[in-house]
This record gives structure tokens, C-alpha cells and sequence, in this order.
């Protein structure tokens, strides 16, 4: 079976790391556990989050979630 090049598959989905180690496509990610993450980013709850995360910043962890919860509300 031949492969399909990278460029002609769709981007992978972004993944986020939770503390267990497991990894969840944060579409799966309840709206409730992003707040969450956005508050622990903020230095605001139980968890550290470091920055940067899964080679990302908090502003961009903020803008992808930004952007995820704006996705469901349409």
C-alpha cells in the first residue's frame, strides 16, 4: 500500500498533555477542564504549568482554546 505524502494528509490535531501523561486532542477536552487549564496558566489553580508547554507558550495554549471554545459555540 502506498503512503499519501504528509502534505496532502490534514494537519494533526493539537494534542494536550495531561498531568497522568496522557494525551487528549482538545477538541475531546471539556469546555469545564479548559477553563481550568486557562486558570492554572494564570497562576490561578491547583496545577504549575510550565512556559512553555508541548513546545508551545501560554499565549498560544490561550489562543488555541480561545479559539476551540469559539468553535463550539457556533
Amino acid at each position: 500500500m502506498v503512503k499519501d505524502f504528509k502534505f496532502f494528509m490534514g494537519p494533526e490535531p493539537i494534542r494536550w498533555r495531561t498531568a497522568n501523561g496522557l494525551t487528549h486532542p482538545i477538541h475531546t477536552i471539556s469546555t469545564d477542564h479548559i477553563v481550568s487549564i486557562i486558570r492554572c496558566m494564570d497562576g490561578d489553580g491547583n496545577m504549575r504549568i510550565p512556559n512553555p508547554y508541548e513546545g508551545r507558550t501560554h499565549d498560544e495554549w490561550v489562543h488555541i482554546f480561545h479559539n476551540e471554545i469559539e468553535r463550539r459555540r457556533i
